[in-house]
């Protein structure tokens, strides 16, 4: 299964990439207000300030216009990105739209594929599950762990009691608050044929 490409939605790299930008960062009228407000209080600050004078205004009035004019600059930016988004042709976006419509296609089919395989995967386990030969190649640890998910798959709680110093209890079962000791009696042949 291939990922979709925009080109084969008939979208050029430069649309593509102009769309995605204004996806990612998307300016509304407000935002652009919103960084103009402090510019106008320091402006109006600056104009209506009677208490102070001389050098203290001038200092005053040359930082206001220094913030405003960082203030401007990035209110012609946002602007610019406005009006850049706005330039993206109806026909363009359509054809994102269809693009973006088969990324989650791909994205669920990927997902139900892996779905698939996972179940696949683990039939394929159950049906080895079911054989003496596969249960006789397990090591001792392997055994006890296989052993206990089968004993846990059938309602019964079951423990690795865990090697050395174990007392030769491998496992403890419990069911209905009783305790059932399971003791593996030969090594490496824990099932008969």
């Amino acid at each position: 299964m291939v990922p979709p490409d925009p080109r084969d939605f008939g979208l050029s790299e430069e649309s593509f990439r102009r769309i995605e930008k204004q996806n990612t960062k998307d300016t509304s009228l407000g935002e652009i207000l919103g960084d103009a407000v402090p510019f106008v209080v320091c402006l109006f600050l600056l104009l209506h300030s009677t208490e102070e004078t001389g050098w203290f205004r001038l200092g005053l009035g040359l930082g206001t216009l220094l913030f405003g004019l960082l203030l401007v600059s990035a209110l012609v930016s946002k602007v610019a990105r406005v009006f850049r988004s706005w330039v993206i042709s109806s026909e363009d976006l359509a054809k994102y739209a269809k693009y973006r419509a088969r990324v989650s296609d791909y994205s669920n089919e990927l997902a139900e594929q892996q779905k698939r395989e996972e179940e696949r995967k683990q039939r394929l386990y159950e049906a080895k599950r079911r054989k003496v030969k596969w249960w006789q190649s397990l090591n001792g640890r392997e055994f006890e762990e296989e052993l206990a998910k089968l004993l846990g798959e059938r309602g019964l709680v079951a423990r690795r009691t865990g090697g050395p110093g174990d007392e030769g209890i491998d496992l403890i079962i419990e069911r209905s608050g009783k305790e059932i000791l399971l003791i593996r009696p030969l090594v490496g042949r824990h099932c008969a044929a």
